[in-house]
């Protein structure tokens, strides 16, 4: 699995805000990824998330899909501590004065429907609750450093933390960074 982070680590060394600790970008990672948490905060509101592409620069034409690669530069960017989470994600995404990048969400409803839709301040408003009540990119289980060979990301739902690999074994749920 450690393959499946390599993205990450490429992302971090392409450079991250030195207010943006490696451990909120994992938790971002974590909680935005389809192959982990997938934004489950926005499913109760718009169905299931099949896929998200973003345009850079706004307007350029060039649309790509994120990936992990993308989803950590994300994290590396824009702050997702909860504090901050609603005003940088509107600037960047939403207020048609500041906007950097256009977004395009692909939703399921639960009749089969399928269809896109631009993000609005309501989706960073329930993003920013999540990333509150579950703790992440705050003061608590936040990770200062990079993780070392024998660090695991821990991902148990709504989480994102490390823990020391005991004797070289990858720990229940983990994924090896």
């Amino acid at each position: 699995m450690s393959q499946q982070l390599a993205a990450v680590g490429e992302a971090i060394d392409a450079g991250k805000r030195d207010d943006i600790s490696v451990g909120c970008v994992f938790d971002t990672v974590l909680s935005h990824d389809q192959a982990f948490g997938n934004y489950e905060w926005l499913t109760p509101f718009y169905g299931k998330l099949l896929w998200v592409e973003f345009e850079e620069p706004a307007g350029s034409g060039r649309w790509r899909h994120y990936d992990r690669y993308y989803w950590a530069r994300h994290g590396c960017v824009i702050s997702h501590h909860p504090e901050d989470l609603v005003q940088e994600h509107v600037r960047f995404f939403v207020d048609p004065r500041t906007k950097q990048i256009n977004l395009r969400f692909w939703f399921e409803r639960p009749s089969g429907e399928v269809y896109q839709t631009a993000p609005d301040r309501h989706f960073y408003e329930l993003e920013r609750d999540y990333f509150a009540r579950n703790s992440l990119c705050g003061a608590q289980g936040d990770v200062p450093t990079p993780p070392h060979r024998d660090t695991y990301v821990c991902a148990p739902p709504g989480r994102g933390r490390t823990a020391q690999a005991a004797e070289g074994r990858e720990p229940p749920g983990c994924l090896q960074s």
